[in-house]
């Protein structure tokens, strides 16, 4: 499996892919303690800046059905019938007792779904009121 990241800047509003983001003035390094550095390009070069602007977000090694990553932390629609329960619900994407689950009272595993039953439609740092629609 391929591990890929993104940071959201909180400070700037904006996402941070790990595959651009030295085109972006960016770079990120990640610990094997689970932390991570924030480098911002400056004229001399790249500056170290606080970590807790930032939230560090990981590609659950799924995508949807147009081929695009899917990241903890993403808002996808699910629509699919799956023990006799019809969903057609936008639900962030959690980690949840030792697997990907969506937040919902069902606790459903995206294990069990299809890619083609998946379609991530934002994120809950720049589509916070999606869930409200």
């Amino acid at each position: 499996m391929e591990y890929k990241f993104r940071i959201y800047d909180k400070l700037n509003n904006k996402m941070i892919s790990s595959e651009n983001d030295e085109e972006e003035g960016y770079l990120f390094e990640l610990y094997l303690d689970g932390s991570f550095s924030v480098f911002i390009k400056e004229e001399e070069g790249y500056e170290c800046v606080d970590s807790e602007h930032f939230v560090l977000m990981q590609h659950i090694g799924r995508k949807d059905k147009n081929n695009k990553d899917i990241y903890v932390d993403d808002y996808v629609r699910c629509i699919t019938n799956l023990y006799d329960i019809s969903y057609d619900e936008i639900l962030p994407i959690i980690w949840r007792e030792n697997s990907l689950q969506f937040d919902t009272e069902h606790g459903v595993s995206l294990e069990l779904l299809d890619q083609n039953e998946i379609e991530v439609v934002g994120n809950i740092y720049e589509d916070r009121g999606l869930l409200n629609e």
